[in-house]
């Protein structure tokens, strides 16, 4: 990056306390939009930053719009293999030992990757720094619970059960990880998939997480266009994949908490795409899961959702799907 994006009157550091932070982007027929979030990277405070800007396979003129770019990013054009596989060829690619990633239509305050670095060096223990979300919209408003789940270290206990009872968001446009630490922590290139799930159980099996900041870094476009947040295909795609990667022994430890975290994560993924199924009116699709999901939920002794979930439906059948 230019010497243009370091923040005034910073003195120079060493490589130690200042090193290399690889930004991966990956974008997708949005360029309207990706544009602000290149910007929102070069409006970083912290100036040793590397940003790689993946193509997936665009037809609009998303190449032509990030043309005045070229000189502060590396951009890399390819076919279209979804956001896993898009993330994954960035951090083939990235040279920085600490990588971060941010979706097309979502932005970044300009001390987020600054704070993050600092948690890193002050918590050797992590694998993972996330920072606080909020929306575009409601930019004060913290989406989840991060703040109040960590502890006065800044750490967050078993932070995938926390996600897994709906407290904690980690979207993958907040997570900087440590690659010497996860090594082989990837995303499932399926697309549309919840692809950041098994980065997620793979990099957090290495070392903690961190909260790092007091108020929202990270800002979500939640209503932009092919916003995957509240698609039921993804749900359901994922519900399908995950249990198949956990019953496989593919998806996270066989033994201990993590093992048993992950499941309680794959079971929420489960009943999460039921519930959306339902209130998308798609009622065959939420039945095949819960019929697949019976047993799993019962283990995990998930009673409401087991009594609950056919009341439900049946009351969709007789006065329609239930509004949001």
């Amino acid at each position: 990056m230019s010497d243009t994006q370091k923040s005034p009157g910073k003195s120079v550091a060493t490589a130690d306390s200042e090193p290399l932070v690889s930004v991966i982007l990956p974008t997708y027929n949005r360029a309207a939009l990706v544009t602000r979030a290149v910007e929102s990277v070069l409006a970083q405070t912290y100036p040793n930053l590397e940003l790689i800007i993946i193509v997936d396979g665009s037809t609009d003129d998303t190449l032509q719009r990030l043309e005045p770019y070229r000189r502060h990013a590396r951009i890399v054009h390819q076919a279209n293999a979804g956001l896993g596989a898009a993330r994954n060829t960035g951090i083939s690619l990235a040279r920085g030992r600490f990588i971060a990633f941010l979706d097309d239509d979502d932005i970044w305050h300009p001390e987020k990757i600054r704070i993050q670095i600092e948690f890193f060096m002050s918590h050797p223990e992590c694998s993972v720094v996330s920072v606080p979300a909020a929306t575009i919209r409601s930019p004060g408003s913290v989406l989840d619970d991060a703040l109040s789940l960590r502890d006065g270290s800044g750490m967050v206990a078993r932070p995938l059960r926390q996600k897994a009872a709906g407290r904690l968001l980690i979207s993958p446009c907040g997570i900087m990880f440590d690659r010497q630490k996860a090594l082989t922590a990837a995303f499932y290139p399926v697309p549309r998939c919840l692809e950041d799930i098994t980065f997620l159980v793979d990099a957090l099996a290495s070392g903690g997480l961190g909260i790092a900041g007091d108020g929202p870094l990270i800002f979500i476009n939640e209503g932009s266009d092919g916003s995957l947040g509240a698609a039921p295909d993804s749900w359901v795609s994922a519900a399908a994949h995950m249990r198949k990667l956990y019953a496989s022994g593919g998806l996270g430890p066989r033994k201990g908490p993590m093992a048993a975290d992950t499941g309680e994560l794959v079971a929420f993924i489960a009943r999460t795409a039921a519930v959306r199924c339902l209130h998308a009116g798609r009622l065959a699709d939420g039945l095949k899961i819960y019929l697949r999901e019976l047993f799993p939920q019962l283990r995990l002794g998930r009673w409401r959702f087991v009594v609950g979930f056919p009341i439900f439906m049946l009351r969709s059948v007789i006065y329609g799907a239930p509004r949001r």
